[in-house]
C-alpha cells in the first residue's frame, strides 16, 4: 500500500493510522463548522421580551447593539419633515408550539419589532400596529413610512 501524502508504501498498521488521523482531521472541520453556524446562529434569532427589558428611550445606538446582540432582519433610512431616522427591525419571538403526539418538534412564531432612531439614539419601538396607535404624533407620522419600506 501506498503513502496518500508521499506515495511511499507503508505497512497495513500505518495505513490504519493515517485512516485516524484523516478521521480525526474530518471531526475537527466538522466540529469547526458547528461552532461557527453557532455562533452566527445566535445573530439570526427571534430577540426576545427579556432582550430589552434595558432598553430605554434616548439610549445610544451603541449602546443599544451591544444589549441586544442580535442583527436586524431588516434596517433602512426614511425621510419626515426633513429629518432623517433610522429604522431597525428584529423578529420578537411571540410564542412557540410544542406538539408532543407522534415525532416532537416545536414551531416558533414571531412578529416585527422595530426600533428607530434619530442622531443615533433610540426614540421610540415597539410592533408596527403600536406605532399607529401611539400617543406621539411624531410616531404616528412615522407610521406609514416604516410600513412603506416593509413592503418592499
Amino acid at each position: 500500500m501506498k503513502n496518500l501524502i508521499t506515495g511511499k508504501n507503508i505497512t497495513k498498521m500505518e495505513k490504519k493510522k493515517e485512516r485516524s488521523l484523516i478521521s480525526v482531521l474530518k471531526l475537527s472541520v466538522l466540529l469547526l463548522a458547528v461552532m461557527i453556524f453557532s455562533s452566527c446562529a445566535k445573530l439570526s434569532l427571534p430577540i426576545k421580551m427579556d432582550d430589552i427589558q434595558t432598553v430605554e428611550r434616548g439610549i445610544h445606538y451603541a449602546k443599544f447593539r451591544s444589549l441586544i446582540k442580535r442583527k436586524p432582519t431588516l434596517s433602512f433610512s426614511i425621510q419626515h419633515k426633513s429629518l432623517c431616522y433610522a429604522v431597525e427591525i428584529y423578529a420578537m419571538l411571540t410564542g412557540t408550539l410544542t406538539m408532543l403526539t407522534g415525532p416532537a418538534f416545536w414551531e416558533r412564531f414571531s412578529e416585527d419589532y422595530v426600533f428607530v432612531f434619530h442622531d443615533d439614539h433610540l426614540i421610540y419601538w415597539g410592533f408596527l400596529n403600536e406605532y399607529h396607535k401611539s400617543d406621539d404624533e411624531l410616531v404616528r407620522q412615522l407610521a406609514p413610512l416604516i410600513s412603506e419600506q416593509c413592503e418592499k
